[in-house]
């Protein structure tokens, strides 16, 4: 069994802040499209409810402010 140097361990930590990772992508890049953006059109039906609403949400602050917040948290999930 060998021993683990210092330099073997160091490589397999990860990458150090501002090296870019997987493929030359830098980290905010991956974090980006770990969000997912090509599913961002499917989740805009979430406004549709504001449209289709009896009460016509779509002026209402705080029902707008609702559905961004499932917005944000369906692209986030």
């Amino acid at each position: 069994m060998a021993r683990q140097t210092i330099p073997d361990i160091a490589e397999r930590a990860g990458p150090q802040p501002g090296e870019r990772v997987s493929g030359g992508r830098s980290l905010p890049m991956l974090l980006l499209l770990s969000l997912r953006p090509s599913q961002w059109t499917k989740n805009l039906i979430i406004f549709a409810a504001l449209l289709f609403s009896e009460r016509l949400l779509l002026f209402n602050p705080g029902s707008v402010a609702l559905a961004v917040g499932a917005f944000a948290i369906f692209c986030a999930l």
